[in-house]
């Protein structure tokens, strides 16, 4: 067979697979296209990747051929595929692959068992990190613990906010965590009785390793990559907001689209904060990052921080801090910014094409952001651009209609709206009647905002969006540990409201809703296909949701294993 034949043959074998891809009619399925001119439908035709048809079966024939593809779906459920608008896939990867993993209740003996094992793999002055540590350890942890598994490597134990390290006394000495970094870093410096730094760095503090503390390699972020994605893909995932990135991040992704892997659309935040780096250095630095967008990356999105979280009292608060007494105390949290700075860079941001996206735990914080905002509508009058407000759960009701009238949305995190242990710390932190009036969810649907659904991953240990999707049905705990007590009940949700969070609007936050987030004629064939009808069963059991099928620009991206369709 000559050259110019086996050429033939090839090309012969692409146009053959893409009209497999490309001509697809799916058939008997219950579809909930989330478009309203047309939410169910029982059959779509996909063609070059995109959704050609949307209606019943009797009509789709005029649309078919002879080299139509026909996949019955035998009553299968079938969604737009999902977003998830705040995450961090890459640092999920390198904790799966690269760090000493525990879960979150672990008690500082379990940590200590976890790390010798970690310990033992390794050769001695390498770094290792674990993660991630519960917030009830805050005031246990000591750099002592840490030392009796190891003096000989650097030990750093993160949090699972990633707010908070807990180290051993070898970084503590490597780092200059000394009497002159006490001074400058004040309260976010755990200390003993004795005023010795005790191993606790909080928020800020933590640049004193960081700074020192080997990066991973591109070939290490590349895998962890990979890693990341299979998991979100499995989960019906293909949108995602990488919600604090600096170059290697983008870079990673980039590396991915050129060779034709990355199989998502990715909106990449790029962090405001950069140590040392001057304002005029920050601006062109997020300039040029910008100038980075592909066709399925996009590159005009800031992140910064606004505060800190509330275990630590650092998330910044309108009334303060309970005291252990539960008399109002004279703690209010941290702002990071001034008004007039966050007014200024919120506007330059917006100004130069720069969606933004907050950090923002405490009611203070978000006020503070919305009068940033404000600020900037005045100031840039006909910027379009949607800002978010990440953790937007705490808002006070004074606020809650500014959302609408600037544009604004609230992006929710799981375990804040649902009982949990992190809740109930909420009551101490609160009181009941702050802790309770979390997560506004139907208020702000109702007030025509469009809210968005992020995990905060690996902040929280799994991607899973169908227990969260439960809870916001529900305001119950989805994994059934406190019965039918409820948060809030009355901010509960229907699916299509709750749904419309992780497809359309998660769309909308990328800014491709032309493009993809709900199944219509002309977009993007990316949906998914379930294993139970989230619809008609009963709403405590929504958490127990596998996707069978994720299809992204119309080729299969995961198939569950087993699954023949």
């Amino acid at each position: 067979m000559n050259k110019n034949t086996i050429f033939k043959f090839l090309v012969a074998i692409v146009f053959l697979v893409q009209g497999v891809f490309a001509n697809t009619l799916y058939i008997n399925a219950k579809v909930f296209t989330g478009d309203k001119d047309k939410l169910y439908v029982d059959t779509f035709l996909v063609k070059d990747k995109k959704f050609k048809f949307i209606g019943k079966k009797n009509e789709a024939l005029k649309f078919t051929n002879k080299d139509t593809k026909i996949i019955d779906l035998q009553g299968k459920r079938v969604i737009p595929a999902l977003y998830d608008s705040h995450l961090h896939p890459i640092g999920a990867g390198t904790d799966l692959l690269f760090k000493c993993n525990f879960p979150q209740t672990s008690s500082i003996k379990e940590i200590q068992v976890k790390m010798r094992k970690c310990v033992s793999k390794a050769p001695k002055g390498s770094w290792i990190t674990g993660v991630r540590w519960g917030a009830e350890l805050l005031d246990k942890v000591h750099y002592k613990y840490l030392d009796e598994v190891s003096k000989d490597h650097y030990l750093v134990l993160t949090d699972f906010s990633n707010h908070n390290a807990w180290v051993n006394s070898k970084v503590i000495e490597v780092s200059n965590i000394d009497e002159e970094a006490i001074i400058k870093y004040g309260e976010l410096i755990g200390k003993d009785q004795n005023g010795k730094p005790n191993g606790l760095l909080k928020e800020d503090a933590q640049k004193l390793y960081r700074s020192i503390k080997p990066s991973h390699t591109s070939v290490e972020m590349d895998k962890a990559l990979v890693a990341a994605k299979n998991i979100l893909h499995s989960n019906g995932i293909i949108g995602i907001k990488d919600s604090y990135a600096y170059e290697p991040e983008i870079n990673t992704y980039l590396r991915a689209e050129k060779n034709n892997s990355l199989n998502l659309r990715v909106g990449v935040v790029f962090g405001w904060k950069k140590e040392g780096e001057s304002l005029e250095a920050k601006k062109q630095r997020l300039l040029k990052m910008k100038s980075l967008e592909t066709p399925y990356i996009k590159t005009n999105f800031i992140k910064l921080s606004i505060d800190g979280i509330p275990p630590t009292k650092t998330a910044a608060l309108i009334e303060p801090y309970l005291e252990k007494d539960h008399s109002h105390g004279n703690n209010f949290g941290i702002l990071e910014f001034n008004q007039e700075e966050l007014n200024k860079v919120v506007q330059w941001a917006d100004e130069n094409g720069f969606s933004v996206m907050t950090h923002s735990s405490g009611d203070m914080a978000v006020r503070q952001v919305l009068n940033a905002i404000e600020y900037t509508r005045d100031t840039n009058k006909n910027s379009k651009l949607q800002h978010e407000l990440a953790h937007a759960c705490m808002v006070h009701t004074n606020d809650i209609k500014r959302f609408r009238e600037l544009n604004a949305v609230a992006n929710f995190s799981p375990f804040f709206w649902f009982p949990s242990p992190i809740h109930d710390g909420m009551k101490m932190l609160f009181g009941e009647k702050r802790a309770n009036a979390y997560c506004a969810t139907k208020t702000l649907i109702d007030e025509k905002t469009k809210p968005t659904y992020g995990t905060d991953w690996p902040v929280v240990e799994a991607v899973n969006p169908f227990t969260a999707l439960e809870s916001f049905v529900t305001r119950k705990d989805p994994y059934g540990r406190r019965g039918n007590e409820t948060v809030w009940k009355e901010e509960a949700v229907s699916i299509e409201k709750a749904l419309e969070m992780y497809t359309i609007n998660g769309a909308i936050a990328l800014g491709i809703e032309n493009e993809s987030g709900t199944i219509s004629k002309g977009k993007t064939a990316d949906f998914i296909v379930l294993n139970q009808d989230i619809f008609t069963i009963n709403p405590d059991s929504i958490g127990d949701t596998k996707v069978e099928l994720t299809v992204f620009d119309g080729k299969t991206i995961y198939k569950k294993q087993g699954n023949k369709k």
